[in-house]
């Protein structure tokens, strides 16, 4: 009652719980004033509590959820592989396409930038990028009986790239389909490690491991030693991702020059690295040096790929 008059007041509280993620004055009042702006919102006269666990506890539930999804898809073959048709501008022959993915859910196909980042966090990139590789040579195996000769572009995360037992994994797919791998490394150790590991699954017959140390050419930078290279033949994918940078600026320059003459004709060359400036300026003077190299791919990843256009 204020004098004759009654007066009906409304309160509205705004609050927030502390913990060890707001445990500082200006955190609490900023939230206790977005908890109180909230209930006035909502009509006033309440209470609202703003309680910090609460967004950890729903995304937590969210992470395993997608976790669930993810690990489903890897278990039953729930991935599904886009082709984006890529066109040469320098008119290589062939069918060149980049590998997109996409997962199956429960309401339909599911972009990779909701589910990679879950499979980042759980370590299960690499198991993702087996998954497409495997799918990948398999479809490459398909349409070369069918007649269509294609390259398939594959980004595969760092993760994969530093995992040793990669190579024999592929050598593995491989075994089943068809094909072929040599690698040349000038880390003993390294070599020997990968060696073990074919031995252990019995792909020694499709994939071989050559130890060749790095010896001076005189030039910008020491490069394998060529002995180890006798006997190649009929390469159809040449990949450049050694010898390191460390080695020196230029290091990766001599391999078309050694190599070219044992690649099959339309062989594909790819050459890691390419954000590079010194891989940049080599794959320049690859192509003016040999022309009939076109670099083929779209320009939106580390490694450049070129196609040799001359016909068997």
């Amino acid at each position: 009652e204020v004098g004759k008059q009654s007066v009906n007041a409304n309160v509205s509280i705004g609050g927030t719980l502390i913990g060890e993620k707001n445990a500082n004055a200006q955190a609490v009042l900023t939230q206790a004033s977005a908890a109180l702006r909230t209930a006035q919102t909502e009509g006033g006269n309440r209470i609202n509590v703003f309680d910090p666990g609460a967004k950890d506890k729903a995304d937590d539930e969210k992470n395993r959820h997608w976790l669930t999804l993810v690990k489903d898809a890897l278990a039953n073959n729930g991935f599904v592989l886009f082709y984006q048709p890529i066109i040469s501008l320098h008119g290589a022959e062939g069918e060149f396409y980049e590998i997109l993915l996409r997962m199956n859910g429960p309401k339909g196909e599911i972009g990779p930038a909701y589910f990679m980042p879950i499979a980042e966090q759980h370590s299960l990139l690499s198991h993702i990028d087996r998954w497409v590789i495997g799918a990948a040579i398999k479809a490459l195996a398909e349409r070369e009986k069918a007649g269509h000769k294609t390259t398939f572009f594959v980004k595969l995360t760092p993760q994969s790239l530093d995992d040793q037992t990669l190579l024999p994994w592929i050598a593995q797919q491989l075994k089943q389909t068809g094909g072929r791998i040599v690698s040349i490394d000038h880390d003993s150790d390294y070599a020997e490690a990968t060696r073990r590991q074919l031995a252990l699954h019995s792909l020694t017959d499709v994939a071989e491991v050559r130890l060749a140390p790095l010896a001076d050419r005189g030039e910008d930078a020491p490069w394998y030693d060529e002995t180890a290279l006798e006997g190649l033949a009929g390469i159809d994918l040449l990949l450049v991702d050694g010898p390191p940078e460390a080695t020196g600026p230029f290091a990766r320059r001599p391999a078309l020059e050694v190599l070219r003459g044992a690649l099959r004709p339309g062989a594909v060359v790819a050459l890691d690295d390419i954000h590079r400036d010194t891989e940049q300026e080599i794959l320049e003077g690859w192509t003016a040096r040999w022309p009939e190299f076109r670099r083929v791919d779209a320009g939106v990843s580390t490694m450049a790929v070129l196609k040799d256009t001359t016909s068997g």
